[in-house]
């Protein structure tokens, strides 16, 4: 059993073993309050046996995908965290690899949605310009240097000198970078997200950041050799109703990577991964 500290509660995504997080949550709540028993909790959680969730605790009983969220809801824990919570007791119960899978990228999905940030409006200046979040993940990068000369030969020449020291700036003005009082480089926020592009950003067009992108890859993009990239695109016959499935699906995807790579602690360089849905047809035609 882990030792856990008692003052604060403990962070559901630094566990990978539901047991353990529960362990620790008990012994926070009954720090709390003397009166939490392991009886009041499996009571909280719709459960009969006062002692079973002692005996999960202790690894020597399992919880069931039904019983977890019956427990997360116990726990009172916030959708995304109910969703990691179960998928970790559901890959224990996993019976093939392929299950297995299919639950780590729940587990990923669900860290994604936890860790992110929701860019407010009033940074919407950061959308503004397609490099600045590029440039912004180049502080994760072992080498990386607050220069805007050594930024813009980092990037290729895809963006000038005086246009890396705008960036700087913005970065900077918006609380996106930080200095420690080392002098480093601190990125505030591990993951920023804009929420959904038809309400978190009226005001902002949206598409900008990806034309620049799709320009700068139209640019380099027969430079790259073909070890370090993938080249796939999908012509896709749908039905029209499925469109919105079909964004849920890729937004899904989207969360997963994110999730799967929130433990990278080397990264080496950055990679942008594009996932874009384009009508290519009209329903009309012209006579």
């Amino acid at each position: 059993m882990l030792t856990v500290e008692h003052s604060q509660p403990p962070r559901l995504t630094e566990y990978t073993d539901y047991h353990e997080f529960l362990h620790a949550f008990y012994v926070y709540k009954k720090k709390q309050n003397a009166n939490f028993s392991y009886r009041h909790f499996a009571k909280l959680a719709g459960i009969k046996s006062s002692n079973f969730l002692m005996l999960v605790m202790r690894k020597e009983r399992r919880l069931s995908a039904e019983m977890a969220r019956a427990v997360a809801k116990a726990m009172k824990l916030a959708k995304p965290e109910s969703d990691y919570f179960t998928a970790m007791v559901k890959m224990e119960l996993c019976r093939n690899p392929e299950e297995r899978q299919e639950f780590e990228r729940e587990c990923s999905a669900a860290i994604c949605k936890i860790m992110r940030k929701v860019l407010p409006q009033e940074k919407a200046e950061y959308l503004s310009t397609w490099y600045y979040p590029l440039v912004r993940e180049l502080a994760f990068l072992p080498d990386f240097s607050l220069s805007a000369k050594w930024i813009s030969k980092k990037m290729g020449g895809s963006i000038s000198v005086d246009q890396a020291e705008k960036a700087l700036e913005v970065l900077f003005h918006l609380g996106l970078w930080k200095l420690n009082p080392a002098g480093k480089v601190v990125v505030s926020d591990t993951f920023v997200d804009t929420g959904p592009e038809d309400r978190a950003f009226g005001e902002v067009k949206i598409v900008q950041i990806h034309e620049g992108n799709l320009k700068v890859w139209a640019q380099i993009i027969a430079d790259v050799p073909a070890k370090d990239r993938e080249l796939g695109l999908l012509n896709i016959p749908i039905n029209a109703k499925k469109i919105p499935e079909l964004k849920k699906r890729m937004q899904r995807f989207q969360d997963e990577i994110i999730g799967w790579l929130q433990d990278e602690t080397e990264p080496t360089q950055i990679v942008q991964l594009g996932t874009y849905l384009v009508p290519m047809t009209t329903d009309t035609l012209d006579n």
